[in-house]
């Protein structure tokens, strides 16, 4: 984690992006918060955006080969509360295709995890 993290601060994108994911799933609270900022700042940005997807289309063809029922990732709770404003859809996205921009970190942070957890065969 320290060397993800490293990389991650000295600005490798496929680094920010892993533990911007790794994070929000088994993260507490003040590492949820982190992963949201690290992913939302990524897709916000427009040199960055590409590389998310690409990051996304790679952890989803690696967890296709390598994957078990994991608990983790069969469930996960949604990250933005949407009590402040309407979320986009009331389910995760099921293509990576169709996930959208969002101005709500939270929201963005759930079509993320939404398009990565579609991949999974067991779901």
């Amino acid at each position: 984690m320290e060397n993800l993290e490293e990389a991650a601060n000295s600005g490798h994108a496929d680094a920010a992006y892993a533990l911007g994911i790794i994070y929000i799933f088994v993260g507490g609270d003040e590492l949820k918060r982190k992963g949201m900022s690290l992913l939302s700042g990524m897709k916000k940005s427009g040199i960055l955006k590409g590389r998310v997807k690409l990051c996304r289309d790679n952890l989803r063809a690696l967890l296709r080969m390598i994957w078990v029922k994991n608990p983790v990732f069969l469930n996960p709770t949604p990250i933005c509360c949407a009590m402040t404003h309407e979320r986009k859809t009331s389910s995760w996205p099921m293509d990576a295709d169709d996930v959208e921009e969002s101005t709500c970190e939270g929201c963005a942070c759930d079509e993320e995890i939404g398009a990565i957890c579609a991949a999974l065969p067991y779901r």
